[in-house]
């Protein structure tokens, strides 16, 4: 389920820095690798491609719930230029919800904090007429193209700003070609702020505020969704613990032609993430878990859907 691959893009490689030990910062090569693997169960929403629904019966079925064994390796390599406060890093973990790799260009800004620009690219499959029905549905590819920008601790608060956007664009679109409101070419612009309020020495409290707009061709696809999170850290000696909290809402722009109703979503999200740093005194090594369950609600049941993610992995950074 591609929403489980986004999870865990999220979750593993920030707990490798964050369970690694401070050390004083180091200029030349650096780099992560994280192995892992886990087990997930839910029912996708008809709109995602899976094994067990390449044909529907009616567009009012609802997805069998599935369950299945993952594994998953990721990585990351950069280099550090400290004389001028500038790292570039190519790997696979600062993405949006379908890219694949990722560019990326951090630069501490004297007294404003640190500017981040990304370049990812990625792509996934998706249903060419998602709403066929009494035949085996056909999978094209939908292309992501990305440009993110980031201003972390901004003036020296614990204010981060950013700002991403993504053009995409799918192969073969065969249900935009029959209904032009159902076109999914198009872009989406992504803005979120948040802050991180410390609560003692080990740990801080993180909400968040963003906004999606997505644009596509087809105005029964374009939608805006309002985002709010709230995070908590601990720190614990070796031990160092994440949850999140998540709600969203979005509206779509246009009544939909197949179910002629105007698509309406709500999204529920929460999870645990629990990492260890030197197991066994083994420097630069991290034992990650993760537990993480997302539900979204929408007034058309063809979009409902619900996951559950049980994970752990192993990484190293040096």
């Amino acid at each position: 389920m591609n929403h489980v691959w986004y999870v865990l893009l999220l979750t593993f490689f920030p707990a490798l820095a964050l369970a690694q030990p401070d050390e004083q910062e180091k200029g030349g090569f650096f780099g992560s690798i994280a192995i892992g693997g886990g087990w997930t169960s839910g029912k996708p929403s008809q709109l995602d491609v899976t094994d067990d629904n390449k044909r529907i019966n009616s567009l009012d079925e609802r997805a069998t719930r599935e369950s299945e064994g993952i594994v998953l390796i990721m990585g990351e390599l950069g280099y550090n230029i400290v004389s001028t406060g500038t790292k570039i890093s190519l790997g696979n973990q600062k993405c949006t919800e379908i890219s694949a790799v990722s560019l990326t260009v951090d630069q501490a800004l004297e007294h404003i904090g640190t500017f981040q620009a990304s370049f990812g690219f990625g792509e996934k499959e998706v249903w060419k007429d998602p709403f066929l029905v009494g035949v085996e549905r056909e999978e094209t590819d939908e292309t992501a193209y990305t440009v993110g920008l980031q201003l972390q601790e901004i003036a020296g608060s614990g204010a981060t700003a950013s700002l991403t956007g993504t053009r995409y664009k799918v192969d073969d679109d065969l249900i935009g070609s029959q209904y032009q409101e159902l076109k999914r070419d198009g872009t989406m612009v992504t803005t979120a702020l948040s802050y991180a309020f410390p609560l003692g020495e080990n740990q801080m409290i993180i909400p968040c505020l963003g906004v999606k707009i997505d644009n596509r061709d087809g105005d029964s696809n374009s939608s805006k969704e309002a985002q709010i999170s709230l995070a908590h850290t601990l720190e614990m000696g070796s031990w160092n613990f994440a949850t999140s909290l998540s709600f969203s809402q979005k509206e779509f722009d246009k009544m939909h032609p197949v179910f002629h109703e105007t698509r309406e979503e709500k999204g529920y999200a929460v999870s645990e993430l629990i990492s260890f740093a030197e197991p066994f005194g083994w420097s630069g090594f991290s034992i990650n878990c993760v537990i993480t369950y997302d539900r979204r609600d929408a007034n058309i049941h063809f979009y409902d859907s619900d996951a559950l993610l049980v994970g752990a992995g192993i990484g190293y950074s040096f």
